[in-house]
């Protein structure tokens, strides 16, 4: 059992055994019910009534072994059956009683019910309650208050910042808790005190039995997407808040803000491939002018509003490693894991039978045989329960903002028609985005007010990106004094693009190295018009054109960026290219790399990602989870590296693409093996202690990553000959720390 339900059920047992031994040994005296209503005119029917009530506060559904148990759970357990004796032996004379009807009060039935048992059962009750009441004081006060307070403060770090106005309750509820526990070491006000602590405790199982829920919605690569998506550059989307500006923007772009605060349902932002759609919906989902103007929207449309707002957005990343990156259910956890973070409490409406299960059986862990339903009709019924209750009580409104619609995994119309479902409630609005493909067109286009095309709207910005980034460079700053022609350039690249930012940063860099490299104004002329503004043909164009010196490593930074079944974090690039010692990782000692060995080796491995890459792989700070990224060799794991847009993926699996990088990279290179010593190596330089090792730690998740990618790997990796050496060295590093143990149905099967 977890803290929170061990001594919230001892709290009610001892709760019983204080009623129960005030039945049995105070006769003088009037109980006050646990309601704060005077039992002076309790029947006998209500008193049995209430002793059935609190034995079932504190009963257990059975196990088949209860040897398999922890002693505590075994302890409460025993406990619960003894009071289980009481109460029925309390129930047995209550049902034999015989008031007369004039003298139903307290009183009467107390002498009558004290009459009916004889002194020796009187006693031996009397001193079976005074035993259970000191072991279970024991259980309450001495063994498992620590445990309480420890495991409320990790839910408080867990929620920090996710679980909306729930982070405050557990703040009071960790405060009230630890007020009572004194109160109860000291015996005061021992009743009072008692119903307090039990109702503290139900809301505290409440909590976690929400917090359970909460968690079960989340997946590892939620955050990803949004998190690497290119910030917009300063200045840039001005138009979109201030539209009159540029006069140049057609009509329809002067929507957006309107139709924030209307009472129109769905915004389409379309735009071309690379035009740059998913930096303008991050853009938008950061800026405090949207929900400003969000506020004003009215859905009653009649009267004031002071419905509350609920922002949640989910971004579809088709290059993902993980399926739940572009399917209906991604979108869907990703939206009610963002509605329960605004808005805990509708966590009971999504989920009113198991909130009702965790909260009451906690103790059981009921979450190894009864979770959330995950399949897309669940998870769409549970969201269609908020949206009915939400239409009904009318004090919220919702606002998603869903990027990269083309990103799906599946038909483009199964997400049209999820996305119609949600357009339904009139209490939701909808920013979508994608390529103005003739489905959602055909969906969403409508009239053409609400919607806009990217690529129609950033010419000036991408005139300030170019001019700003050229400008920054000292060596392009250089090359002005000499030739103030070379200010032209910023028109001609701008002319150029066709509204394709992701041509023009690439566009960019090459210009720069030239510029590095002291070529002329003339020079990046001819550079410039070499490039084609067809994407995959300048992809194709600046492979070919790495050094040849450079193919080998070139080849295989991309073929293991292809092949990995999750996004690799720098530092494995750093082991991968280590190819002059293949058994460098094999043979090298754990030992955790210093801080500024660290900083040294990233820096070196973006140089060489940039001088071989060209641009198409990227190296990216993800800080997804907080609490990884509070440790201090962090930088290790959260800089990772990935395409620098999903079409260089869709270029690299190209099978003449993949034939040509299989002859650069050497004979023998097996991608999967590679990778799999790469974590092996970052394993060996991490700090290997209780943080980075713990069941979520940065290190369990590359362990996640070999294990994957070793099963996915197949026979190939099987039956290399390295692989059982990988496996084992792992295992080793791993085994002090209870971590699942990587490979371990490797080779089922084979």
């Amino acid at each position: 059992m977890d803290p929170l339900t061990t001594v919230g059920l001892a709290s009610n047992i001892l709760s019983f055994v204080v009623f129960a031994r005030d039945i049995v040994s105070s006769a003088g005296k009037l109980y006050k019910s646990s309601s704060g209503t005077t039992a002076e005119h309790l029947e006998s029917e209500r008193l049995a009534e209430e002793i059935r009530h609190r034995a079932a506060n504190f009963s257990l559904p059975p196990v088949q072994d209860e040897s398999t148990l922890p002693e505590d759970d075994r302890f409460l357990r025993e406990l619960s059956r003894q009071c289980q004796g009481v109460a029925d032996e309390l129930l047995v004379e209550l049902q034999g009683l015989k008031v007369d009807g004039s003298h139903k009060g307290w009183k009467s039935l107390y002498q009558a019910f004290r009459g009916a048992l004889n002194r020796d059962k009187l006693k031996s009750l009397q001193q079976r309650l005074d035993r259970l009441g000191n072991q279970i004081n024991f259980q309450l006060i001495l063994k498992n208050q620590r445990n309480v307070i420890d495991q409320l403060a990790n839910l408080q770090a867990i929620s920090q910042g996710h679980a909306g106005n729930r982070s405050a309750e557990m703040v009071a509820l960790d405060n009230r808790l630890r007020y009572l526990f004194r109160e109860r070491a000291e015996h005061i006000h021992v009743k009072k005190e008692l119903v307090k602590l039990s109702a503290a405790f139900e809301q505290g199982r409440r909590l976690l039995a929400e917090q359970r829920i909460w968690n079960f919605l989340r997946f590892e690569a939620m955050d990803y997407r949004y998190l690497t998506v290119t910030q917009a550059h300063q200045g840039t989307f001005n138009w979109i808040r201030e539209p009159a500006s540029f006069s140049s923007n057609p009509t329809g772009s002067d929507t957006f803000f309107d139709w924030l605060k209307s009472n129109s349902t769905t915004y389409w932002i379309s735009g071309k491939l690379g035009s740059g759609k998913s930096t303008l919906m991050k853009y938008l989902c950061s800026l405090p002018a949207v929900q400003e103007r969000l506020e004003l929207w009215n859905p009653s449309a009649t009267g004031t509003d002071s419905s509350k707002l609920i922002f949640a957005s989910f971004f579809f990343w088709n290059a993902g490693r993980s399926s739940l990156q572009k399917s209906q259910e991604g979108l869907l956890r990703q939206l009610l894991w963002d509605i329960f973070r605004e808005c805990p409490s509708l966590i009971s409406v999504a989920y009113p039978e198991l909130l009702q299960l965790y909260t009451a059986s906690g103790a059981m862990h009921p979450e190894e045989t009864n979770k959330p339903g995950l399949t897309v009709p669940e998870l769409t019924q549970a969201l269609q329960r908020v949206f009915d209750h939400v239409d009904k009580e009318q004090k919220l409104k919702f606002c998603f903002f869903i990027d990269g619609l083309d990103e799906y995994e599946g038909k483009p119309d199964d997400i049209i028609h999820l996305v119609s479902l949600f357009r339904a409630s009139r209490r939701v609005k909808l920013c979508v985005s994608s390529r103005p493909w003739n489905e959602f067109e055909k969906a969403f286009g409508g009239d053409g007010l609400c919607m806009l095309r990217v690529q129609d709207l950033t010419r000036d910005d991408i005139t300030l990106f170019v001019r700003d980034t050229l400008e920054k460079d000292a060596n392009f700053q250089e090359l002005r004094e000499d030739d103030e022609t070379c200010v032209d350039l910023v028109r001609e690249i701008t002319h150029r693009a066709n509204g394709v930012f992701l041509w023009v940063r690439l566009v960019v860099q090459s210009l720069l190295q030239g510029v590095t490299n002291a070529d002329t104004v003339a020079d990046l002329r001819r550079r410039l018009n070499s490039f084609p503004t067809d994407l995959y043909e300048f992809f194709e164009r600046e492979l070919l054109s790495v050094d040849a010196f450079y193919r080998q490593r070139t080849a295989r930074f991309f073929q293991v960026t292809v092949t990995s079944l999750e996004v690799l974090p720098l530092v494995c690039y750093w082991f991968v290219d280590q190819e002059a010692d293949p058994d460098a990782v094999v043979s090298a000692p754990a030992a955790p790399w210093p801080v500024q060995r660290t900083n040294v080796r990233l820096k070196q491995m973006r140089k060489r990602l940039n001088a071989c890459c060209k641009g198409l792989l990227e190296a990216q700070l993800y800080d997804g989870d907080k609490r990884s990224s509070s440790l201090s060799s962090s930088i290790m794991f959260n800089m990772r590296v990935d395409f620098a847009h999903r079409t260089v993926r869709d270029f690299f699996l190209a099978s003449d693409i993949h034939k040509l990088l299989a002859g650069w990279s050497g004979p023998g290179f097996n991608a999967s093996v590679g990778i799999c010593e790469a974590i092996l190596g970052q394993i060996k330089a991490s700090p290997l202690d209780k943080d980075y090792c713990a069941k979520a730690g940065p290190v369990a998740m590359l362990v996640y990553a070999f294990n994957r990618q070793t099963a996915a790997g197949s026979i190939p990796v099987a039956l290399h000959p390295r692989t059982d050496i990988l496996i084992d060295q792992i295992n080793k590093l791993i085994k002090p720390f209870g971590l699942k143990h990587a490979a371990e149905e490797l080779f089922s099967g084979v």
